[in-house]
């Protein structure tokens, strides 16, 4: 048994709960002991001092280079981690690559990669800039969906009850988007706009009332055991991301949609069928606006074609796209290639 010591958010932001949490769980699940400190709280770790084997911790600005000097200094010899999900690019509106990469400006993202043993990262993209810099850099598909997802059952009282409060009044959402409105990167609402007017589409977001003033049907967004409630009223769920031109990254929010027996239909970035596997498979890709069109019309009027391909994508998920899955992957890049437990 090892022990880590976990810093970051270990506690539910907006309604959904952290991966450092669904993380740390799968951790202790393995027999474990994790020590969590939320990212206000970091100075109970000089009173309270845990010894431990690994320190994880996720992005923030209270990870500076003091911090960790000191972290280092509480478990001499013992390595720490950075874990990032997001993709952290320097300029996301840039028209250039140079421009947009990570080590382009000194950031507190870039010097927290550079002073840990090892920067876990889930897209690829930039992994060259990132090794040139001098950052350990190590490729950790975090794609995953928290264990407790499911498929919700519309036939029982309480989970109807449970859609009537959370305002899901629709018996079906024909094609369904889960997202933030945000103009950066693709500038996503304006890239949706052709979508959205070709499509019986519904969007569900954090800041809903910026879609509905911009023109959109939109209502306030599901997390979690509510996020399945959605999955299970809707026919086809749209996955589009603000960067489409980065290897490897995209929303864990498809392993979530999958988690819930939903049917995905992506906007597709490379490196994606190692992940999910070929079009069809597991979900469906699409490479821009017209044939997100066309194939959503496609799914909708062939029903049995897209409820086999969301079961194989559910059944997909459940063996490769859980959170215990993924820290076992974690795990064994710490024990067999870093060697540290």
């Amino acid at each position: 048994m090892s022990k880590f010591l976990c810093l970051g958010n270990h506690w539910k932001c907006g309604n959904e709960v952290a991966d450092e949490v669904n993380i740390c769980n799968a951790i202790e699940a393995e027999g474990h002991e994790v020590f969590r400190y939320n990212k206000f709280e970091v100075d109970k770790i000089w009173e309270d001092k845990p010894q431990v084997d690994v320190t994880l911790t996720w992005k923030g600005m209270e990870f500076n280079t003091e911090f960790l000097k000191k972290l280092r200094e509480l478990n001499p010899g013992k390595p720490i981690y950075f874990i990032q999900h997001d993709n952290m690019e320097a300029h996301p509106n840039a028209k250039t690559r140079e421009e947009r990469s990570p080590v382009s400006l000194p950031t507190q993202h870039m010097q927290q990669a550079k002073e840990c043993d090892a920067y876990f990262s889930k897209e690829t993209g930039w992994r060259r800039d990132y090794e040139d810099a001098g950052v350990n850099f190590i490729y950790w598909p975090e794609d995953a969906c928290p264990v407790f997802y499911k498929k919700a059952d519309l036939t029982d009282p309480e989970e109807l009850h449970r859609c009537e409060l959370l305002k899901l009044t629709e018996e079906v959402y024909p094609v369904v988007f889960s997202a933030t409105w945000t103009d950066l990167g693709m500038d996503r609402p304006k890239y949706i706009q052709p979508i959205a007017d070709a499509l019986p589409l519904t969007i569900f977001s954090m800041n809903w009332d910026a879609w509905v003033d911009h023109g959109f049907k939109a209502q306030a967004g599901m997390w979690d055991e509510s996020y399945c409630l959605l999955i299970a009223k809707s026919k086809i769920n749209l996955a589009i991301d603000w960067r489409h031109d980065i290897e490897g990254y995209w929303s864990d929010r498809i392993a979530q949609i999958l988690g819930a027996g939903g049917f995905v239909l992506a906007k597709y970035t490379l490196g994606m069928e190692r992940s999910f596997g070929p079009d069809k498979e597991h979900l469906v890709y699409w490479n821009d606006q017209a044939e997100c069109i066309e194939k959503a019309n496609y799914y909708l009027e062939h029903e049995d074609e897209r409820k086999q391909i969301a079961y194989r994508g559910h059944e997909y998920c459940l063996k490769y796209m859980k959170f215990d899955y993924r820290v076992k992957q974690f795990l064994t890049i710490l024990k067999y290639h870093l060697e540290v437990i």
